[in-house]
Formats: structure tokens, sequence, C-alpha cells
């Protein structure tokens, strides 16, 4: 999966986000509600670990290594992100 510079447009301006710097990077929230929808989540709590920043149109994967755990991943297996349930620990 990819997340292309008109889908990152989209979603600043429709959460109104004017940091520059997701401008070339892909903001965690916007990666978050990606991998729920794309994985049937609705999780109310959840912590998130940055691991490393998503560029635009990097290709990620998404695995789902439990039922509270789930780590985003680049094409080389580099871990970019890491959302777990509220009572798991980073």
């Amino acid at each position: 999966m990819q997340i292309s510079e008109e889908m990152l447009q989209q979603y600043l301006t429709l959460v109104n986000d004017p940091n520059p710097i997701h401008q070339d990077i892909v903001p965690g929230q916007l990666v978050v509600e990606i991998v729920f929808a794309e994985c049937n989540i609705t999780w109310q709590y959840f912590k998130i670990k940055y691991v490393e920043p998503i560029e635009i149109n990097e290709q990620i994967t998404i695995s789902d290594l439990s039922d509270s755990c789930i780590i985003v991943s680049n094409a080389d297996n580099g871990v970019k992100k890491v959302i777990l349930t509220k009572n798991d620990e980073l």
C-alpha cells in the first residue's frame, strides 16, 4: 500500500493541518486511520510508537501480530509504526 500525494493533501485539508513537515512526511494519525480501515479495527484506545517517518508514495505493509498489536513496515521490513491497544506496553 502507498499513501499518495493526493490522499495526503485531502487529509491535510480535512483536518486543517498546516504543519509544513507533512508536505513530505505522512502524518501518523492518517496511517492509523488507514490501518484501522484496512484491518476493520475499531479500537477506542491505542498507543502509537513512531519508529520512522513514512514518506509520500513509500510502499508500506501492515502486519497484524496479535489482537492487540499491529506493525507498519516498509518494503525492506523496516518498522515504521507500532500500534498497540492501550493495555499493552511499547
